[in-house]
């Protein structure tokens, strides 16, 4: 992959260097307002960007694979987050074993597109921005597919 044809990011000290492929479309670009997304990465809401394809194919770690480490931090248990050793930053997770997920911030010039949020009955905020917020997450990721209006009430 050129690097002309990548978006290019990492950890906030730089130890670790990761690059997207440009032309890879991801699965959703969404907000998180789950508690564990909340207490990983000290945020009120955490922008997500999910790739199907995972690691290795859309997404590399061009510099510091070494330097990374893990945690299984999260309610379920099927989620890995790596981040950099040296200054702490979250750098990517991998959700339920092959799905990809990071926050668009470590991803220098990413064009983050929000489409909806996830687990807005734990929001720390209300957000009049008119994308669905669903109660926990849709039907098709397993969730109850409840919807929630922009002050937190049932639809």
């Amino acid at each position: 992959m050129a690097s002309g044809d990548r978006y290019s990011g990492g950890c906030g000290c730089g130890t670790v260097k990761i690059a997207v492929d440009r032309s890879a479309e991801p699965m959703v670009q969404l907000w998180c307002h789950c508690s564990d997304c909340r207490v990983y990465y000290k945020l009120p809401i955490v922008p997500l960007v999910l790739w199907q394809e995972g690691l290795g194919s859309v997404f590399q770690i061009v510099q510091g694979e070494d330097k990374l480490a893990k945690t299984l931090m999260d309610s379920s248990g099927k989620t890995q987050r790596y981040f950099c050793r040296e200054c702490g930053e979250p750098v990517y997770s991998i959700v339920g074993g092959n799905i990809l997920a990071t926050r668009p911030t470590p991803i220098l010039d990413f064009p983050f597109k929000p489409q909806l949020h996830l687990y807005y009955k734990e929001r720390k905020m209300q957000l009049h921005d008119g994308l669905p917020k669903y109660s926990d997450m849709p039907a098709s990721s397993g969730g109850s597919d409840k919807k929630l209006s922009e002050t937190g009430e049932p639809l």
